[in-house]
């Protein structure tokens, strides 16, 4: 188990590379807006990838948690992309995601304690309180996944309460 841990943290280290890359070309400029969908589907490998080894190692704590946070970063990632004349949500996105891909990183370079960590390790209470903010901003027209067909207003109102159920997993009780 291991190598896969040091393989997909090997491959992730070079996607969050990508992924600060896409984000500090799109900051302050509104015109990169749909640059943050590709970020969504960049971030979406490490959620995917941690989360399939999360289910194969139970005991691996700090996966699971990258597994749910890449999750929530792919959401804002999605969303942000669908912002309409708005330029300082845009902003304030860009900011807010810049920062959790950081974060991000460090939980990928946590990898090499052998201590299993959690998101209190990693997770402030001031970026928390910033998320929820964040998601407060977006109404049930913003979807939080990839998608290519118009969806009905029933579905979009799930994709707030899918950001809220992931910023509620990481509130600290």
């Amino acid at each position: 188990m291991d190598e896969i841990i040091k393989e997909f943290k090997s491959e992730s280290e070079g996607l969050v590379q990508h992924l600060l890359a896409i984000l500090e070309e799109a900051e302050g400029d509104f015109s990169k807006v749909r640059s943050l969908d590709t970020y969504g589907q960049i971030v979406d490998r490490i959620m995917g990838s941690s989360q399939t080894i999360a289910v194969m190692n139970p005991d691996q704590t700090t996966v699971a948690t990258i597994g749910k946070y890449a999750e929530l970063c792919k959401s804002i990632g999605y969303m942000g992309s669908q912002i309409q004349n708005n330029i300082e949500l845009y902003n304030v996105t860009v900011g807010i995601l810049l920062d959790g891909t950081e974060m991000l990183e460090q939980m990928l370079n946590s990898l090499d304690d052998k201590n299993n960590k959690t998101v209190d390790d990693f997770m402030t209470d001031r970026f928390l309180e910033r998320l929820v903010w964040l998601a407060g901003q977006f109404d049930g027209s913003y979807r939080a996944s990839l998608s290519t067909e118009k969806r009905s207003d029933s579905e979009m109102v799930g994709s707030q309460s899918e950001i809220d159920a992931l910023i509620a997993h990481f509130s600290k009780a």
